[in-house]
């Protein structure tokens, strides 16, 4: 299996938080993986999806970028539950208000703060945007609900990781069949480099 540098930034967040995160929308969250490159997932009613990205990171064009990080996100998942390396169990926690921005709580109905208040997202059916506490916007956004709901049940569930995958992740992304093929390398190299010094010895004793 080979993965990309942001796809083994997520797996080896997957494999580290879990047992601290109670679902993968919360390990998001706690990593601060995707907030880091900038951009983030608001939830509204449990139905909508929006993907904010930042403003001064991105621009309004940039709109396809961002859906192709999202799109790279979905695609790693969807490979990683398909080959059981992870598994979905019902949580019974509260689903997050956002994917990837942690502290993240109910203002108003459709308002949710951020950090306690420092910035605003703003989800109402007059106005989308994600503001700071001047009301200066801080994001670009677009509707990304076709996109996530197929992985509602991925994001929002508890999460258990294969013992291979954890194994995969401490050996630095290798699998046991990379680490018999290095070895046999290794082991073939050494026996090349001997078998090469003793023919120069042998050539100084004559």
């Amino acid at each position: 299996m080979r993965f990309n540098k942001r796809e083994r930034d997520i797996i080896r967040s997957i494999v580290a938080y879990r047992d601290d995160a109670e679902s993968l929308a919360d390990m998001f969250n706690k990593s601060h993986l995707l907030e880091n490159q900038g951009w983030a997932i608001a939830v509204k009613d449990d139905k909508s999806y929006y993907l904010f990205y930042r403003r001064d990171q991105y621009d309004w064009e940039d709109e396809q970028k961002v859906r192709g990080l999202l799109a790279e996100l979905l695609a790693l998942l969807e490979k990683l539950y398909k080959e059981r390396l992870l598994v979905a169990f019902p949580s019974s926690h509260n689903r997050p208000l956002a994917i990837g921005k942690e502290n993240v709580t109910r203002y108003k109905i459709d308002i949710n703060k951020v950090d306690g208040g420092k910035e605003y997202i703003i989800l109402t059916d007059m106005c989308t945007d994600w503001v700071d506490y001047n009301k200066d916007s801080l994001y670009c956004w677009c509707q990304c609900t076709e996109m996530v709901r197929p992985f509602e049940n991925i994001f929002f569930s508890a999460y258990h990781v294969s013992q291979d995958l954890v194994n995969f992740v401490y050996n630095n992304f290798r699998t046991e069949e990379d680490i018999r093929f290095r070895k046999q390398q290794i082991a073939t190299w050494v026996s090349i480099a001997v078998a090469f010094v003793i023919g120069l010895l042998s050539l100084k004793c004559h």
